[in-house]
């Protein structure tokens, strides 16, 4: 049989191959939306995802051929979607690494550019790493779109993504 010694370091190995390390923390995308208004609150935040990063730059171009648009169309897809709380603040938990683009869509009663009443009723710009759609309604309300550049996401990372509009 096994020697009286041996018994116990095995109890030991056995023990220590059974416990358990500790789990790194979920990775996660998440920021701020805010505005010159303040927080921006219950705008729907979805996550799309790529298949890698020639799909990523099939989305930024201008014009798709038929041909590139059934490839972006295979390649990449909406993973996600969660609103901005009364601080403005999302979060998508549970990420894997990967490209990852975000779009982001709100209503506001704020003026986008209340310094220039001339303004047409659809507005365009780009604002870290976001293209920003402003269009007026009838209403005298502004629906908005926020298009982000897409990007590459570490798994083991936190990927903070902002949006801090400066009209």
């Amino acid at each position: 049989m096994f020697p009286k010694i041996l018994v116990p370091i095995a109890v030991v190995i056995l023990v220590a191959s059974c416990a358990r390390a500790p789990k790194p923390p979920a990775a996660f995308i998440g920021g701020t939306l805010s505005g010159s208004g303040g927080p921006i609150q219950n705008a729907e935040v979805k996550l799309k995802t790529f298949a890698d990063e020639n799909c990523a730059k099939l989305g930024q171009k201008n014009k798709l051929s038929e041909a590139e648009d059934q490839h972006y169309k295979q390649c990449s897809r909406e993973v996600a979607s969660t609103t901005s709380d009364s601080q403005g603040k999302y979060s998508f938990p549970n990420i894997a690494e990967g490209w990852y683009s975000l779009h982001i869509n709100w209503t506001t009663k704020d003026d986008p550019l209340k310094s220039n009443p001339m303004w047409k009723p659809l507005f365009l710009y780009r604002e870290e790493g976001f293209l920003i759609t402003f269009i007026a309604a009838k209403d005298s309300s502004f629906h908005a779109l926020a298009t982000g550049e897409p990007f590459h996401f570490s798994g083991g990372d936190t990927g903070k993504k902002d949006l801090k509009l400066k009209l």
